[in-house]
Order: structure tokens, then C-alpha cells, then sequence
């Protein structure tokens, strides 16, 4: 849901400008490295 949140948000913010590009593109790589530190440390759940 968060992610879905911010997905939103940024959405309308990225029209206005494209250093919100910027910013999505940087909190989803934030996210995915969290996941696949998860993964790697076993914390499944928290990777999902």
C-alpha cells in the first residue's frame, strides 16, 4: 500500500517535472535493494 501510495503521488508530481522522475526512480531502486537484502538474509516475508 505504500508503494502504491507514493506511486500515486509521484504520478501526478512527474508531470510537472522530471526531477520527480528522478526521485520515483530512486525510492523504487531504494525498495528494491531492501528486497533483495531480504532475500538474501532470509527475511522473506519482508522482502515481499
Amino acid at each position: 500500500q505504500q508503494v502504491e501510495s507514493s506511486r500515486n503521488e509521484n504520478q501526478e508530481e512527474s508531470r510537472d517535472s522530471p526531477s520527480s522522475l528522478v526521485a520515483t526512480i530512486s525510492e523504487l531502486l531504494r525498495y528494491k535493494n531492501a528486497g533483495n537484502e531480504a532475500v538474501r538474509t532470509g527475511k522473506y516475508m519482508e522482502a515481499v
